[in-house]
């Protein structure tokens, strides 16, 4: 079964603060032309996408640099219900969490923190201004593991008010690649899927919207 994780694109979607939405336009219609086509202009970071190093690091890896393995393969989704905040996901969370898969070998996957933030897509002073990031050392720990890709369903690594982006620094520096603004991840909590959520080839790119998808 496949579950698609990804936000609808459209004008009037949430967008990060000061990043303009999406435009789309119509370039030739049927009765002008015989057939329909359109455009559309977003910035890479609005709607789901990834994240990679570039993003934040110079002179690190764009997104069409970073090996295409990276963004497909087994994946944890973890379940770390936030209610506050600006709550920053921390190492108990994490621990409770994944000791729910019998504590297992992560080297190489993805993992996938199911906040439950998303419920407040829509509304933006909540779901933009209070969203829950990682901790410094939940990311250290991450790093650590050797997994190849974390990502979220709220709009950022960082918790909104973070001073230095100590999340995006932390794990994009170590070479991971971080997805933001996936939905409907709480209803896959505690269930380990294959994780599918692959970027445009774009040159220089620091990411790239994408369609995520699990399959059960």
């Amino acid at each position: 079964m496949l579950v698609d994780l990804t936000q609808l694109v459209h004008k009037e979607m949430t967008v990060w603060t000061n990043y303009p939405k999406p435009e789309m336009t119509v370039m030739k219609t049927y009765e002008k032309d015989g057939c329909y086509s359109d455009k559309i202009c977003v910035a890479i970071h609005v709607g789901t996408h990834v994240d990679v190093p570039i993003h934040f690091i110079e002179g690190t890896a764009s997104v069409e640099e970073i090996p295409v393995g990276t963004f497909f393969g087994d994946a944890l989704v973890l379940d770390v219900p936030v209610s506050s905040p600006d709550h920053k996901l921390n190492m108990e969370q994490f621990s409770a969490a994944i000791k729910r898969f019998g504590s297992p070998s992560v080297k190489g996957t993805t993992l996938l923190f199911a906040t439950g933030w998303d419920r407040h897509l829509g509304n933006e002073e909540v779901y933009l201004r209070s969203c829950p990031g990682f901790s410094k050392e939940l990311a250290d720990h991450l790093v650590s593991l050797d997994i190849k890709a974390v990502g979220l369903d709220t709009p950022s690594l960082d918790y909104y008010k973070s001073p230095d982006y100590v999340g995006h620094k932390t794990l994009l520096g170590a070479g991971l690649v971080g997805y933001e603004n996936l939905q409907g991840i709480s209803k896959l909590a505690g269930k380990k899927i294959r994780f599918y959520g692959l970027p445009l080839k774009l040159k220089g790119a620091s990411g790239s919207p994408v369609r995520a998808i699990a399959e059960l």
